[in-house]
């Protein structure tokens, strides 16, 4: 019998041997642009660690940041904490958590 043929199954009979696959998106949507709408777990920064990466121009978390959601407080305006980075908008976050793996002071966390 050809490999493509039927097979057979432990009582003789014959099983089709083109069997569907159950899908791995689990109910999620196939897209990663639309599974990616809202965060669940969006980074925020611990102000008490961070140190606004020296004063440097950039910070780390802003550099590497693919959708460019973490900022510089440089003057305190925006947050109340000057020299802090923070992220612009936390349900826009595409929880990839690479300034979380590169903060230097260990400052991001995913807010769970």
């Amino acid at each position: 019998m050809a490999w493509y043929g039927r097979m057979t199954g432990p009582e003789g009979q014959g099983a089709s041997q083109n069997r569907v696959r159950p899908s791995r998106t689990n109910g999620r949507s196939k897209h990663r642009s639309e599974s990616r709408r809202k965060s669940t777990l969006p980074t925020f920064v611990r102000t008490e660690k961070c140190d606004g990466c020296k004063g440097q121009d950039k910070t780390a978390c802003m550099y590497i940041c693919p959708h460019d959601l973490m900022r510089l407080d440089k003057d305190g305006s925006e947050t109340g904490h000057a020299m802090k980075s923070y992220n612009l908008e936390p349900e826009q976050c595409w929880e990839c958590y690479s300034c979380i793996k590169i903060c230097p002071q260990q400052a991001i966390e995913a807010r769970a």
